[in-house]
């Protein structure tokens, strides 16, 4: 009996819980050689720039094209190239800058530094502090981007150091090798047809062989510009101008600059390897894979016929023979303007509601509250594209003021109503407490506060009144205040009780003096 019902159960249970698994927003985190990742208006590398996102930040992904996706950061919402992002936190770390293996020692002016979970100070983009550090603490450094940011490993995590709060610090014992003049090379030509191994230190001897470029070389002798190597059994000599000191200073200088998307077209096991080369005898192996038809960001191309491909936070070389042109990109109907500031001020006071698209129905982002200064920069339909610090989005609202005294002012009804703080909270610039969105504190309110409201508004699931308080107007959290009865209409409600009182005694004593009188008579 129970059997037959199973079946429409689970299947039910399906038809509500795919659409879920469907629509899920892919968390994923940014990567950068720089430290830093453009969030734009449009799939577009020349679309209009909204913020920087540092890397190791996490993102939301709610729509892909091609190697591109729409994300939401911190209440923005815009386009980054998706081959800059990793599926971890320790995954993007480990991409973002360059290689940098050394050790420093902490040398800040405050005689302490921090570091923090990005590489950035701000804490509106995410910045957080994971531990402070003082003077003298050596610490082991993996990256470094080029903005001035190092990774480091603290307590078995990752953390990014400000670079201009250290210094070199000279490490010693056995595992110097400077000390006895071995040290590591990758190699790297500007034409990606790598480099030749000589018989003697001089361009003019034989050639041996040819390096290919990314490989990593034990130098083990110096005379010039030249160092001994080994290279597949072959023992000679390279020109040191044309190799790096890291891996990824190799694959950045290797080949042509291209930064554009081409399409897959190869049907085989398309791997992306460290070193464009297919001899397995170069040391090359696979960093990754790309599928046939999927559209690929090429970061540089070789006249030796090798792509180098970037590809979530990873890159490696791809053969350019099998890469045809990308498939054209859909683009919104996004027309850019002239950019001008206003401040929020809606008829009902319930702030502004931003979204993804220019669509009511897709995602929503966040809330502006009223009176906050927001500036204007493009235009879709019937819809604008608004940003500050606090967020970034598209609305449908025209209810703007010029100024922030316009604003508070407001429209629409007045709402008259009379409160008493019951918790200590602080009058505010903007009925919100984000610091990043513009609100400032204009006070401190204690318990037992009294204040009336002239409107009220809602932002997220806080209530506030606009007040005005010894002589300053803005906004109170109405979730620390209870409704009151001004003290004026205690004392008028208290004598008006008293008159009452005083006429029914009066007219008591007159109906007792009548009814004496009558019995006298």
């Amino acid at each position: 009996m129970i059997k037959k019902y199973i079946v429409p159960l689970l299947t039910v249970l399906l038809i509500f819980l795919l659409p879920l698994c469907t629509f899920a927003a892919e968390k994923l985190y940014t990567t950068s050689p720089t430290g830093i990742i453009p969030l734009r208006m449009q799939p577009d590398e020349k679309s209009y720039e909204i913020i920087k996102i540092p890397a190791c930040s996490k993102i939301k992904v709610i729509e892909k094209r091609n190697t591109w996706g729409k994300v939401i950061f911190e209440n923005k919402c815009g386009w980054i190239n998706l081959c800059f992002t990793a599926p971890k936190y320790n995954d993007a770390a480990q991409t973002t800058g360059i290689d940098s293996v050394k050790n420093v020692s902490v040398e800040a002016k405050d005689g302490k530094t921090k570091l923090y979970n990005i590489p950035s100070v701000e804490e509106k983009l995410g910045s957080t502090v994971k531990v402070n550090i003082p003077n003298g603490t050596v610490l082991s450094l993996k990256r470094e981007t080029e903005n001035g940011w190092g990774l480091v490993l603290m307590n078995k995590n990752y953390a990014w150091v400000r670079m201009e709060d250290t210094k070199e610090f000279d490490s010693y014992g056995e595992d110097n090798l400077e000390e006895y003049g071995i040290f590591y090379v990758y190699v790297n030509s500007a034409g990606g047809n790598g480099i030749e191994l000589k018989s003697r230190n001089s361009n003019d001897s034989s050639t041996l062989s040819t390096i290919p470029d990314c490989v990593k070389l034990t130098v083990r002798e110096e005379s010039g510009n030249f160092g001994y190597v080994s290279y597949n059994g072959l023992n000679g000599w390279i020109n040191l101008k044309n190799t790096s000191n890291s891996y990824s200073n190799a694959l950045s200088k290797t080949g042509k600059p291209l930064n554009e998307e081409r399409t897959v077209i190869s049907d085989g096991e398309n791997l992306l390897m460290s070193v464009p080369s297919q001899d397995e005898e170069s040391g090359t192996y696979s960093v990754g894979k790309v599928e046939n038809g999927e559209t690929v960001f090429i970061l540089s191309e070789t006249e030796s016929g090798w792509s180098l491909i970037s590809k979530n936070g990873v890159r490696g070389w791809f053969p350019t023979e099998h890469l045809g042109e990308a498939s054209s990109q859909q683009k919104d109907n996004i027309e850019m303007c002239e950019a001008y500031e206003v401040f929020v001020s809606t008829e009902k006071a319930a702030g502004i509601k931003l979204y993804a698209y220019p669509d009511l129905e897709s995602t929503r982002i966040c809330t502006m509250p009223e009176c906050a200064k927001i500036t204007v920069v493009a235009q879709s339909g019937e819809f604008l594209y608004v940003m500050n610090d606090y967020a970034a989005g598209w609305t449908e609202s025209r209810e703007f003021a010029n100024t922030y005294q316009e604003a508070l002012e407001g429209k629409g009804e007045k709402i008259y109503s009379y409160y008493k703080i019951d918790d200590e909270t602080t009058l505010r610039s903007l009925p919100i407490y984000s610091e990043i969105c513009g609100s400032e504190e204009l006070m401190l309110l204690e318990v037992g506060t009294e204040f009336s409201v002239e409107r009220i508004c809602q932002t997220g699931d806080r209530k506030w009144g606009l007040a005005e308080i010894n002589g300053k107007q803005g906004w109170v959290n109405l979730n620390c205040a209870d409704k009151s009865v001004p003290l004026i209409f205690n004392i008028l409600i208290a004598a008006g009780i008293i008159a009452v009182l005083a006429a029914v005694v009066l007219l008591v004593v007159k109906i007792i003096r009548r009814k004496r009188n009558e019995q006298k008579i």
